[in-house]
Parts: C-alpha cells; structure tokens; sequence
C-alpha cells in the first residue's frame, strides 16, 4: 500500500511575493514560521533595481509580465496603443482614438503599480510634458519598457 501523499498546499511565486506589502509578506512568514529579512532578502532579489533618472521606468519583461498581471482590460488597451506608437503619444490623441471614457484612473493605477511594484515613490511609466504650442499633455515611455509590454500585450 502506497503512503498517503498530500499534495494540497498554496504555491506563491517570488515575484508575486515580492510584489505584496510588507504586512502580508510578514504574515505569510510568520504563518509559516519565517522572519520578516527573509521577506527584505526575497523582494530584493524578485525586483529590478528601482533606483532611475528622472523620466520613465525601463522595464525588462520579467517586471512587465509582472506589472501586467493585475491591469483591467482598459489599462492593457491603453498600454498596448502607446506601445502601437512607439511610446510617445497624447493624452488627448489617445482619448479621441480608443474612445473608451475617462482615462483618469488608468494614469493613477499605473504610477500607483509602479511605484508599488518598485518601492521607489517617484517612479513612473509615463513621462507627461506639456506641449505649449499644441496645448496637450505628451506622454513618452521608455523604449525597453515599450518592447517589453508588447511581448505580453
């Protein structure tokens, strides 16, 4: 007779992990009886460095397969038509294109993501830049970022 072998359980990958708040990390550990420097050791090998210059965040296609897992369908429409572009593209060009209502919180949700997923509280995926001669906001990604984003996209 063959032992009885238990396979139920719950899996959470590093970059999953890695991405949840320092009090859920710490309560996942303490559940299953690990200190919270394992949790800071972890999450700083899951994440890229979130040090940047000013201007957009690059992201390599671990981090956008990772930053893409919780966006609504709107936000990865969004994202898909600037990567469609190039990167660069306005705010009111891509309103009158998609047509698809208010894109407020689809700006919030990203610098919120980003910067979440990064740790760094001045991180972003869009550079906005005031055009005076056209009267629009700009927005530019940075190139890796746009070329990651469309693997998944």
């Amino acid at each position: 007779m063959m032992p009885h072998q238990d396979n139920s359980g719950l899996f959470i990958s590093t970059t999953a992990f890695a991405s949840m708040p320092n009090q859920a990390q710490n309560a996942v550990l303490a559940a299953i009886g690990l200190g919270s420097a394992f949790a800071e050791n972890l999450s700083k090998k899951s994440l890229p460095v979130a040090e940047q210059d000013d201007g957009p965040f690059a992201m390599d296609q671990d981090f956008a397969k990772l930053f893409l897992e919780n966006c609504s369908p709107k936000t990865k429409k969004v994202l898909r038509h600037f990567c469609d572009v190039g990167g660069s593209v306005s705010g009111k060009e891509i309103e009158a294109t998609l047509a698809i209502g208010s894109l407020r919180g689809v700006w919030s949700g990203l610098t919120t993501r980003i910067r979440k997923l990064t740790g760094n509280s001045e991180a972003i995926v869009i550079d906005w830049v005031w055009d005076d001669e056209k009267e629009v906001w700009d927005g530019k990604m940075h190139p890796e970022t746009v070329k990651a984003l469309l693997s998944f996209l």
